[in-house]
């Protein structure tokens, strides 16, 4: 008897082996029957909605048809799962899969039989509501420009998608309408005073936060004495600000502290966590491991910025290093904390970027 083929797989699997073309030509989907691939389309519940499309641009390149649609909540979690599967594999296209006249546009993106002119339409409408949107005479500048600015991304993205797909109709079949140049003139003053106040508002929130960091440097360097004592044994050290004021806890240390724990009557070299003064705690062999992966993904990150490895730390999915920090989870640790950690657990320490 010949074998037979896998086509049920995860809910998870679905999105990212039709986005690699992995299962290319043939019907995989989940258990529900709710999420599905039919060759190069991802399906949500049927083929009434059609989620993404993934094809191939000029060159071989990969593109992904993205629908801007929306329904239940279980399609938009096929949406979004979708949309994560496709982020770094292939340029994305935000374009519904059928106009609003029932016309099927990835057919005529795709199709080099099919006529483009309902494309350039479905573009063009984009455009002209967006014009009408920020020529409404009673709403905010900065509403109004961010209608304009849209308008200017649709007709940036009709332009990729004519390049891309050669389609056989004329790029300037789509064009700004003339409102869009009145609107301009017309509330040119009003543009520049919000853009003014903006830069104002972030100069003043960059202050804000710029005094914020330096009272909690302050206040860490007051209370570095607290480490010892959490790393010694003590769950919530706290002490008294020299200068008056707040009482001064772990939480004053803008990062989280490392220490050791040994679980009574285990005596094994790997028994016990290591724990956060966060409260996040991971097994002993996990953290081991994490520091056996770190001169890898160090040396990557010298030359990409940052690098980022899939591994599981305990139940944290995924780390990743700079040239400022170990990430764990959602947990962000300065290489001097992690190589003091090691210090004072005894354990043998790679070359970290802060020590080099």
């Amino acid at each position: 008897m010949a074998n037979r083929v896998k086509s049920v797989y995860g809910t998870d699997e679905i999105p990212h082996l039709w986005a690699h073309g992995l299962e290319e030509g043939r019907e995989i989907r989940n258990a529900r029957r709710n999420l599905f691939a039919i060759g190069d389309t991802l399906y949500s519940y049927g083929s009434h909605f059609p989620i993404a499309r993934r094809v191939a641009g000029r060159g071989g390149e990969v593109v992904y048809l993205y629908t801007t649609r929306r329904y239940s909540v279980t399609t938009r979690g096929h949406c979004y799962a979708a949309e994560r599967a496709m982020s770094g594999n292939g340029r994305t296209f935000h374009i519904d899969p059928v106009d609003g006249a029932g016309r099927n546009l990835w057919d005529a993106l795709t199709d080099r039989k099919r006529s483009a002119l309902p494309v350039a339409e479905y573009f063009q409408s984009l455009i002209d509501d967006e014009a009408r949107s920020a020529a409404a005479p009673r709403i905010r500048p900065a509403t109004r420009e961010r209608h304009m600015a849209r308008a200017a991304s649709y007709l940036q993205t009709w332009r990729e998608v004519h390049s891309l797909f050669r389609l056989r109709v004329s790029v300037d079949r789509v064009k700004e309408p003339g409102t869009l140049a009145d609107v301009r003139a017309k509330y040119a003053a009003q543009f520049a005073a919000e853009r003014e106040r903006e830069a104002q508002r972030k100069r003043d929130e960059a202050e804000r936060k710029a005094r914020q960091i330096a009272a909690a440097l302050e206040r860490a360097k007051v209370a570095a004495p607290l480490i010892d004592r959490y790393r010694a044994g003590e769950d919530a050290p706290t002490m008294d600000d020299p200068k008056g004021g707040l009482r001064l806890s772990l939480r004053d240390i803008p990062y989280p502290v490392l220490r050791l724990i040994r679980h009574a009557g285990n005596h094994s070299a790997d028994g016990g966590e290591v724990e956060t003064s966060y409260g996040a705690r991971v097994p002993i062999a996990d953290a081991r491991r994490a520091l056996s992966l770190l001169p890898r993904l160090i040396e990557r990150a010298k030359s990409d910025g940052v690098a980022e490895s899939s591994e599981s730390i305990g139940h944290y999915r995924g780390m990743s290093a700079t040239p400022a920090a170990l990430r764990i989870g959602c947990h962000t640790i300065p290489w001097a904390e992690v190589a003091a950690f090691c210090a004072s657990a005894g354990w043998e320490c790679p070359a970290l970027p802060s020590a080099e």
